[in-house]
């Protein structure tokens, strides 16, 4: 099958609503609504439908899908979809890369549980080693494994090394390094498993640059002096925090957020509701509130 053109803004939009609303979560277009954003009531007797929408189709106006990411090890999806009466649009498989042998395996059956909803896999790979650790060979075993998940129809979309503007990570705040390290895992997918698509998901910037984190980059470094994107001298939230780490519009297919409410208060743990408007002024570069002042970050969902 050919590789799909890159999607609208319209299908980039859904895949970061899913994202907010599930903190982090990022997911494919799919799901039924009562007018924008108002969700159906599932019947007593059966589950809503949500049959995921393949990644390269047009998305109907005024819908957005929701997903999960599973506890794998302790509840099947149909065991969710019991529980709850919701048939998620995707679900998360969260690996290591190189892969293992478990993690090909965990992958495949998450896989086959998704086929079954008709769902959208969501493949997050994490390269704990480094990004030196993505050789030709692990992007191989990568595209092997696609391939076969390909073949039996479900539509995957691979979040490679998530929230690399962070700290916290091992590929993190190595814009350079990250940059070509996705390009390279992407055209391999679109070449060898263009059923596939990849997924670029930055951490939202507020609070960027995450100072303090395990791989955080030093100014006077290479990747701090690329990252100091107002030339200051100084890594501040005044710099991009987006734009640094982008691969590029041919590589990628999808774009999400990893976007947290963490509550309205510190010490954050609270079970609070996000006051009104305040996800979509987060995309938006416009978010002065409860949270902090992020007023002054990039708008995100114009851009990307």
């Amino acid at each position: 099958m050919p590789r799909a053109a890159i999607p609208t803004r319209r299908q980039n939009l859904t895949v970061l609503a899913a994202s907010l609303a599930l903190g982090g979560l990022v997911l494919a277009g799919c799901g039924a609504a009562e007018g924008a954003g108002q969700p159906v009531a599932a019947p007593s007797s059966s589950p809503t439908a949500c049959a995921a929408t393949p990644p390269d189709a047009a998305l109907p106006a005024g819908q957005v899908t929701f997903g999960v990411n599973p506890d794998w090890g302790s509840e099947t999806l149909e065991q969710y979809t019991d529980a709850t009466r919701l048939v998620p649009g995707a679900a998360v498989s969260f690996v290591g890369m190189p892969l293992t042998d478990t993690d090909a395996r965990n992958v495949t059956a998450a896989a086959e549980q998704v086929a079954a909803t008709g769902g959208v896999l969501v493949l997050t790979l994490e390269p704990h080693d480094g990004l030196a650790a993505v050789t030709d060979a692990a992007i191989t075993d990568l595209t092997d494994l696609l391939g076969e998940i390909d073949a039996t129809g479900v539509p995957v979309l691979v979040r490679f090394a998530h929230e690399m503007n962070g700290s916290w990570y091992a590929w993190g705040q190595q814009p350079e390094a990250y940059v070509a390290t996705f390009r390279r895992v992407a055209a391999a997918v679109h070449d060898e498993a263009p059923a596939s698509q990849m997924l670029w998901a930055p951490n939202y910037g507020g609070g960027y640059p995450f100072a303090g984190g395990r791989h955080a980059a030093e100014v006077g470094t290479p990747d701090g002096e690329r990252l100091d994107v107002d030339g200051d001298g100084e890594l501040t939230q005044a710099d991009d925090p987006y734009a640094p780490y982008y691969p590029g519009d041919d590589a990628v297919d999808w774009v999400g957020m990893s976007l947290y409410h963490w509550g309205s208060t510190y010490p954050w743990g609270e079970d609070e509701v996000p006051e009104e408007g305040k996800f979509a002024a987060q995309l938006t570069g416009t978010y002065d509130g409860l949270g902090g002042d992020d007023s002054n970050l990039p708008d995100f969902y114009a851009t990307y």
